[in-house]
C-alpha cells in the first residue's frame, strides 16, 4: 500500500495498470489556480462549481466494501458532459458515522 495513491493503488493493482509517477509537493508550492482549487478545506465538489461554472457530477467508475471501509475510484465531470475535472478515489468508514437509533 502507497499512502500517497490508497485506495487508488488497491484500484490500479485491479486493473492490472501500473501507478502514474507522481511527486508530492508542498502546498506553498501549488502555483494558482490550482492552489486556490486544491488546498483548502471546503468541500470540494461546490469548489470546483464555482471555478468551472457549472454543476459537478459524481461517477463511480469501481468500487470496493471491506467490513466497515467503502472504497472509490471517482470521476468528477462538469455539468454531466464528458469532461472529467477531477480523477481519484476516496474511502469512508462505517464505524465513524453514528448508529441510526431505532433500527
Amino acid at each position: 500500500m502507497d499512502p500517497l495513491f490508497y485506495p487508488l493503488d488497491e484500484f490500479y493493482a485491479l486493473s492490472q495498470l501500473p501507478l502514474p509517477l507522481v511527486k508530492q509537493v508542498e502546498a506553498g508550492d501549488i502555483p494558482e489556480p490550482y492552489r486556490g482549487l486544491l488546498v483548502h478545506d471546503r468541500d470540494m465538489t461546490p469548489t470546483l462549481e464555482r471555478a468551472h461554472g457549472g454543476r459537478i457530477e459524481l461517477r463511480v467508475l469501481q468500487h470496493a466494501l471491506r467490513e466497515n471501509l467503502l472504497s472509490r475510484q471517482i470521476v468528477l465531470a462538469l455539468n454531466g458532459g464528458e469532461k472529467a475535472v477531477v480523477f481519484g478515489a476516496s474511502r469512508f468508514t462505517w464505524n465513524a458515522f453514528p448508529k441510526r437509533r431505532g433500527r
